[in-house]
């Protein structure tokens, strides 16, 4: 399955997890996980998720 909000996903995990409040004004201070899906999607590339299940690899370009 694609999915178009890789990013905001990761942002919405950040904020979830984040112990004060934290205000990101320029890309450049986020974590470099979520600046690689950032530029993937103003290039228009997919982010390519790899997960790996129960010892099984899986291939998963969401």
């Amino acid at each position: 399955m694609l999915e178009g909000n890789t990013t905001v996903d990761l942002l919405a995990n950040m904020a979830e997890h984040c112990k004060t409040t934290t205000f990101l004004t320029e890309a450049i201070n986020l974590p470099s996980k979520i600046t690689s899906t950032l530029k993937n999607d103003v290039v228009g590339k997919p982010n390519i998720r790899i997960r790996v299940k129960k010892g099984n690899f899986i291939y998963d370009p969401a």
